[in-house]
Formats: C-alpha cells, sequence, structure tokens
C-alpha cells in the first residue's frame, strides 16, 4: 500500500511540473514584444519565389499561405506564427520548407484566436 501512494504522489509531482513547464513557453510569447505582420492575399511576399520568416516578427496569417514547385519557405529558430480560423500552410510537391527550431527557440504555430 506504501508503494502505491509513493507513486502517486510521484506522478502527480509529474503532471504539475509538466503543467508548469508548459505554461512558461506561452508566457515566454505573451511577454515578448515584437511587431505584428499580417499576411494577406495581396502581399507581395507571395508571389516571391523565396518567403523567408524571421525572429525579429510576429506573423499573422490572413490568408493560406501554399508554397508550389521550386518555391521555398524558411523559418528562422525562435519565429511565432499565428494562423487565423481555417487557414493554412501548404507545402506542395517540388517546394521545400526550411523550419529548425531549438529548445531555447522553438518554432511556434498557434491560432491567432484569443485564449479560451
Amino acid at each position: 500500500m506504501k508503494n502505491v501512494v509513493v507513486r502517486a504522489t510521484i506522478y502527480t509531482i509529474c503532471i504539475c511540473a509538466f503543467q508548469l513547464a508548459g505554461c512558461q513557453k506561452d508566457d515566454f510569447y505573451l511577454n515578448t514584444l515584437k511587431p505584428e505582420l499580417l499576411l494577406n492575399a495581396n502581399d507581395p511576399r507571395f508571389s516571391a519565389d523565396d518567403i523567408k520568416f524571421s525572429n525579429d516578427t510576429v506573423y499573422v496569417l490572413g490568408t493560406s499561405l501554399v508554397r508550389s514547385a521550386r518555391q521555398s519557405l524558411s523559418i528562422e529558430a525562435g519565429t511565432l506564427i499565428k494562423v487565423k480560423n481555417k487557414l493554412s500552410i501548404t507545402i506542395q510537391p517540388g517546394a521545400t520548407i526550411e523550419a529548425v527550431g531549438t529548445p531555447e527557440a522553438p518554432i511556434v504555430f498557434t491560432s491567432y484566436a484569443p485564449k479560451g
């Protein structure tokens, strides 16, 4: 019986630690002041063969982003991309995406909708 209580306690501590660790990432991005750039369908960047998202800007997709053959999308580590409702990023055959985050600077895709 004592082993069951110890295991349950360890399990509870692990769950709490994971929840707290997850909150830190949300808070990090909420408290990081970076300009937001809204990308709509008429944005000239979408007609370029190469699109690069840098980590000094928060990108808000106001339209779906499609990369076709011979086009590329590069995303720097530490970049935050917010996507409006029912939109997507599609990398078609022949197109490339380069997106390598790190534990210290992850690439985050999230909804533009407010929390809740």
